[in-house]
C-alpha cells in the first residue's frame, strides 16, 4: 500500500508494505529518511516530478548543487537501483550524477529531453496563433470561431508535439546502440562544437580527452545524458548554418511547414501559414530536427 504524507511532519507512520518495498527497519520515519529511502528504492522506474536537486555524483558535494535545502536527504548516483530514472521536473539530477548513474547502467535523459515536450507545445501554441491571428485581425475569421478551432486541434497539436519527442528519444538510442559511432567520433563531434564557438566542453559536463580514452579502452561508450546534450548542439549548428542559406524558400520545402501545423488548418488557413512571420524559423527547425534525428541523434563529421 502507498501514501501521501506531509514533507513538514516530523515523524511518518509508514505500512508494513512500504518498509518491506523499501527495507526500512521501522514502522516510522523522519520524511528526509523516507525520501531518501524512496530515492534507493530498488524498483523499475523512479518518477520525479518535484523541485529541487536529489542527486548528485560521488565527485560532487552539495555546494556544487546549490540547493542546500535538499542536502540532508540528497544521494550518490551509484547508490540509486531503479532501472529508469525519467523526470517531470527540472534539475532533479545534476548532470554530473545522470552521467555517474548511467555508466553504472542506469537508463536516464536530461531533464530538458524528458521535458521537451511541453516546450514544443508552447511553440507549436504560439506559431498557430500567430497564423490565426492574421485571420481574425482582418475581420474574416471571428474570435469566437477561433477559440473553437483551437480546443478542436488540441489532440493534433498532441500528436505532432509526441512525434517529435518520440523521434528525439529514439534518436538517442540509435546514437547509443550504433556501433559505428564510437568514442573517436563523439570525442571529434566534439572538438567540432567547440571550434564553431557553440559548445563549453566543461559548461555541459562532456568528457575530457583523457575521459573518453579511459572509456575507449574500458569499451564504455557516451552517455544518453551526455548524447541528448550533443543532440541539441549538433540541432544548433545545423539550424546555424541553414539559416545563413536560402534553403526555406524552395517550394520543396513547403510540406514542411504545412505538416507543421494541424491539419485542421492546413486548407483554410493556407495563406497565413504561407505568409507566417515565422515561416523560414519554422521550415529550418523541421529540418535540422529530421536531419539530426535520422542520422541517429548527432552528425557525424
Amino acid at each position: 500500500m502507498g501514501g501521501v504524507f506531509e514533507r513538514s511532519a516530523k515523524i511518518i507512520d509508514i505500512s508494513k508494505e512500504i518498509q518491506s518495498l523499501l527495507g526500512l527497519e521501522s514502522n516510522s520515519v523522519t520524511p528526509n529518511d523516507l525520501i531518501k529511502a524512496i530515492l534507493k528504492a530498488d524498483v523499475d522506474l523512479l518518477w520525479n516530478g518535484g523541485i529541487g536537486t536529489y542527486i548528485k555524483a560521488l565527485s560532487e558535494n552539495n555546494a556544487d548543487i546549490g540547493d542546500k535545502s535538499n542536502d540532508n536527504l540528497r544521494c550518490d548516483a551509484r547508490d540509486i537501483r531503479t532501472k529508469v530514472i525519467c523526470e517531470g521536473g527540472n534539475l532533479g539530477v545534476s548532470q554530473l550524477g545522470r552521467i555517474e548513474y548511467a555508466l553504472c547502467g542506469g537508463h536516464i535523459n536530461t531533464d530538458f529531453i524528458d521535458n521537451s515536450a511541453g516546450v514544443d507545445c508552447s511553440d507549436h501554441e504560439v506559431n498557430i496563433k500567430i497564423a490565426l491571428n492574421m485571420s481574425t485581425s482582418s475581420g474574416s475569421f471571428p474570435v469566437e470561431e477561433r477559440n473553437y478551432l483551437l480546443q478542436q486541434m488540441t489532440g493534433q497539436v498532441e500528436e505532432l508535439v509526441l512525434t517529435d519527442n518520440y523521434d528525439q528519444n529514439q534518436a538517442i538510442t540509435i546514437a547509443q546502440r550504433t556501433p559505428v559511432l564510437n568514442i573517436e567520433n563523439f570525442g571529434q563531434l566534439i572538438r567540432n562544437l567547440e571550434q564553431e564557438g557553440l559548445l563549453n566542453r566543461e559548461v555541459e559536463f562532456l568528457p575530457a580527452l583523457s575521459e573518453l580514452s579511459r572509456r575507449a579502452i574500458a569499451r564504455e561508450k557516451i552517455t544518453r545524458p551526455e548524447l541528448a546534450v550533443l543532440l541539441s548542439y549538433s540541432k544548433m549548428l545545423v539550424e546555424k548554418q541553414l539559416m545563413c542559406s536560402n534553403i526555406a524558400e524552395d517550394k520543396y520545402f513547403q510540406k514542411y511547414l504545412f505538416n507543421y501545423f494541424p491539419h485542421l488548418m492546413r486548407d483554410k488557413f493556407s495563406n497565413e501559414i504561407l505568409n507566417h512571420p515565422l515561416k523560414k524559423e519554422i521550415i529550418i527547425t523541421v529540418i535540422a530536427n529530421k536531419l539530426v534525428n535520422q542520422l541517429g541523434g548527432v552528425i557525424n563529421y
